[in-house]
């Protein structure tokens, strides 16, 4: 579960189109909290990947960016600075409008 997640933080940051990922690096109360800056789309998108590797072990989405950047079609650099939103995406349950918990 959580391994896939510290493995691929820096391929999901790509796919989502977020600004940065952070995963934090100690539980609390036994829950590790995915920080999320950049657009709604991109919490979107990241809850998206979570939610399918927790459940499925693999991200069609995550799948997709992986073998798109292979062929050189992954994001070309960073993206102009929008105002970056902040929100905590959790693993598997939502605590609050952009809070997902992890166990």
């Amino acid at each position: 579960g959580i391994k896939v997640l510290e493995k691929h933080l820096t391929s999901m940051e790509l796919a989502a189109e977020a600004d940065q990922l952070k995963l934090t690096s100690k539980p609390v109360a036994g829950k590790r909290t995915l920080m999320v800056e950049g657009p709604p789309k991109a919490h979107e998108r990241v809850k998206l990947m979570v939610k399918e590797l927790m459940e499925k072990g693999e991200s069609p989405m995550l799948t997709k960016f992986l073998n798109g950047s292979k062929a050189g079609f992954g994001r070309p650099g960073p993206l102009p600075n929008a105002p970056a939103a902040k929100a905590a995406a959790s693993v598997s349950s939502q605590v609050a409008p952009g809070i997902i918990a992890a166990p």
